[in-house]
């Protein structure tokens, strides 16, 4: 295999997806590779421009409307399979999809509906359908900015020093490390040293140095380990001027096939695997294991291929020809009508290639689909344990009901591992059976009486299965 900058771009999804669906990945290489994504945008949009569509009005034109062609059809198709997402798992009672990303929710006001949808980064946001969105945002937004950087290198320096000093203006402590790193105007840092890095190309080119680059970004990502705050400061920083050397040293790399349908997959496979891992949350207790993310990350690779042999591969023959010319032809081909006549046309040919291999597909299919069945009922059967995750309130004052509900009692909620297969099960305070308990698959819901909330002392919350008696000790709530 030929590594080039397609499978740079997919190293730089796979960390960002296994630092949200595996919980023991450690901190840092996400943030390291989203603005490891900025750095190569900036160097490809300088090269681009320079090279390819110019600066004229027609070029300009070109150059954003296929821009949009290539980033929000995908997008706008995350965005409703997040929506559907959303609306299935919480019908299910599984409303655990912020464990993966806590801003996967529906979004909560009109500015938040209208910047998921516009991905127009002017507007904080409060829910996201699509939770990686607010870097890709960060991006659309450097798309309108980049030709004034691409045009002149004094332009390119000044948004970068801008950039740099807002950025001194936060503060490098870890607790100003969210808004330096997600908000866009100290960003374009970011996109800054790559659009420096395309001006510069030809000075540089004696820094290449493709494995060794590649060698000292990954080795530069375990630094955690001796300084905890490292990537929270400064290491955010030196991961740019890393990711700049890395794409000096492989911009000139020609890829294989292999490595141009990776850097095809990365974009893809950052949007949809948040949302592909919530669906596994019916298979898997929510605490991101291993088998999780490896299952969810595979699942992604498979719908980001869809998504490109069924979405990306007929829009990229509408990139040829000036803006109005492309527009045309949506006009007079009937653009959705064509894209589905397209997609039915593969999926056609598909089934010829592999029509004499039908019956071992499908029984392929049905030998998969009864060894999950019967793996489910395996652990349905066996289980006879359960694990509490998290639970609260944990704690409260003398005559103060946490959590109050409406009818004056405190609500106590259980995260735990699956339910099924541990038949009835109640709620215990003290050793006394809670009246009002709902159980779902990984939530318990009990209420308590205002009653134990009027004198300090301890509550002792524990869970009992009915039919064996057993005791699963939830904790102690401390009442002062």
């Amino acid at each position: 295999m030929s590594l080039s900058l397609g499978t740079w771009r997919f190293f730089l999804s796979f960390l960002v997806a296994i630092s949200h669906l595996y919980e023991d990945m450690f901190g840092g290489p996400a943030a390291y590779a989203v603005w490891g994504f900025f750095v190569l945008s900036g160097f490809l949009m300088t090269e681009i421009l320079v090279n390819r569509y110019g600066f004229s009005k027609r070029g300009l034109l070109n150059y954003g409307f296929n821009r949009a062609l290539r980033i929000l059809p995908a997008y706008w198709i995350a965005l409703a399979l997040g929506a559907v997402t959303i609306t299935v798992l919480t019908s299910h009672d599984i409303s655990l999809t912020t464990i993966l990303n806590p801003t996967f929710y529906f979004p909560k006001d009109a500015w938040s509906w209208f910047s998921n949808i516009s991905l127009i980064p002017l507007f904080t946001v409060d829910g996201r359908l699509v939770p990686v969105a607010g870097a890709l945002a960060v991006e659309v937004g450097v798309y309108i900015l980049i030709p004034l950087m691409a045009i002149s290198r004094s332009a390119a320096w000044t948004a970068l020093i801008l950039s740099l000093l807002l950025s001194m203006q936060y503060g490098f402590d870890v607790s100003t490390f969210p808004p330096r790193y997600s908000t866009f105007l100290t960003a374009i840092f970011a996109f800054t040293i790559g659009s420096l890095v395309s001006h510069y190309k030809d000075q540089l080119k004696n820094l290449k140095a493709p494995l060794l680059s590649l060698s000292i970004w990954i080795t530069h990502c375990f630094l955690l380990f001796y300084n905890n705050s490292w990537p929270w400061t400064y290491g955010l920083y030196i991961s740019v001027i890393l990711s700049a050397w890395v794409v000096i040293s492989f911009a000139d790399v020609k890829g294989n096939r292999l490595d141009v349908l990776l850097g095809d997959l990365s974009y893809p496979v950052y949007l949809f695997h948040t949302t592909v891992a919530a669906w596994m949350l019916f298979f898997f207790a929510p605490d991101r294991s291993l088998g999780f993310f490896i299952v969810s990350f595979i699942l992604t690779v498979m719908v980001s291929w869809l998504v490109l042999k069924l979405v990306d591969a007929p829009l990229h023959k509408l990139k040829k020809g000036s803006k109005s010319e492309v527009l045309i032809r949506l006009i007079e081909d009937n653009f959705a009508i064509r894209i589905i006549k397209n997609s039915f046309s593969k999926c056609v040919v598909y089934y010829l290639k592999v029509k004499k291999y039908r019956k071992v597909l499908v029984s392929l299919i049905a030998i998969l689909t009864l060894v999950m069945i019967g793996w489910q009922g395996y652990k349905v059967m066996t289980n006879n344990t359960l694990v509490v995750k998290n639970w609260g309130p944990r704690n409260s004052q003398v005559s103060t009901v946490p959590n109050i509900q409406a009818d004056g009692n405190a609500g106590l909620w259980i995260v735990t591992s699956p339910t099924y297969g541990l038949g009835e099960l109640d709620v215990l305070v003290n050793k006394q059976r809670l009246e009002k308990i709902n159980v779902d698959t990984k939530l318990i819901t009990a209420s308590i009486p205002a009653m134990y909330f009027q004198e300090e002392g301890k509550l002792s919350i524990t869970i009992e299965q009915v039919h064996t008696g057993k005791i699963f000790l939830v904790g102690i709530m401390e009442i002062k």
